[in-house]
């Protein structure tokens, strides 16, 4: 149970936490977010923990994947 203990803390620090070292202010606002959505889930649905955060961490992929589509497209319309 320890070690379960120790992957979920590794776990927990690796996906929430690069989003507080971004330059995007907005991207500080959705790791804040992020976190607190973990605590809460992890607080009232301990029992439901991965399947709810599996279903946040999917949509948190694709919120990433469009950013990053904006971005490119911003970068694009600037170089022509």
């Amino acid at each position: 149970a320890v070690t379960n203990h120790w992957f979920a803390a590794v776990y927990v620090i690796v996906t929430c936490f690069p989003p507080f070292v971004s330059s995007y202010p907005w991207m500080i606002r959705f790791g804040a977010l992020n976190l607190t959505a973990l605590i809460v889930v992890a607080v009232f649905r301990a029992i439901y923990l991965t399947s709810l955060w599996c279903a946040a961490a999917a949509v948190a992929s694709v919120l990433i994947y469009f950013h990053f589509r904006r971005t490119a497209a911003c970068r694009d319309a600037a170089e022509k």
